[in-house]
């Protein structure tokens, strides 16, 4: 699902002004992006609608067109994952970051934003859980990734509060293990104050 949005939001006019965006991703890098050449993904990869596109009169109608266009295959996407999910299907977290160079499909952000699509589409944040460790290890034959336990190997993220609860716990991290190396997550965003 975050490839759809992350093609949709090319052309919200409000994207780059997000707070979230500001948090992920440097204010220099964000204020290119708004450029003629900070644009170029999106007007090289919307070729076939830059037509359609130049024929509205305003930013508002080309964002509501390509708002109603992405809708459609946002919407099926929500049934499949629907469906999947009510049947207990081994679901594999994923976000395709950075699939390619939009700045819709920011590294961290995007992640959160598909755990926030996948609870609106009827995953439950157990399976969200489980979709992000324990599944994705099972499926690629790494028994030792994914779960904490004596000889595993593992990235953490320590949360204020248990993750197969709510998702909101993943907005609450506390620490994080990375290789090793015990970090705090406020140094690691970009908007942090020196």
């Amino acid at each position: 699902m975050s490839v759809a949005y992350a093609f949709r939001d090319l052309f919200d006019p409000l994207y780059l002004s997000s707070e979230q965006l500001r948090h992920v991703l440097p204010a220099a890098l964000i204020a290119w992006y708004g450029t003629p050449e900070g644009q170029w993904f999106r007007d090289s990869t919307a070729t076939w609608l830059l037509p359609i596109l130049l024929a509205k009169s305003s930013e508002i109608e080309r964002w509501n067109f390509v708002r109603s266009y992405y809708e459609q295959t946002i919407e099926k996407g929500e049934i499949t994952i629907r469906y999947l999910a009510a049947r207990n299907a081994h679901l594999i977290f994923g976000t395709d970051t950075p699939a390619v160079p939009s700045y819709a499909n920011s590294p961290g952000l995007n992640g959160w934003l598909e755990m926030q699509r996948l609870v609106q589409a009827g995953v439950s944040p157990e399976q969200i859980f489980r979709a992000a460790t324990l599944v994705p290890a099972a499926a690629f034959g790494m028994p030792d990734v994914g779960q904490v336990k004596i000889g595993g190997r593992a990235n953490l993220l320590l949360l204020g509060e248990d993750p197969r609860q709510s998702i909101n716990a993943y907005s609450r991290i506390v620490k994080v293990i990375l290789n090793g190396r015990v970090l705090d997550p406020q140094d690691l965003a970009a908007d942090r104050r020196l």
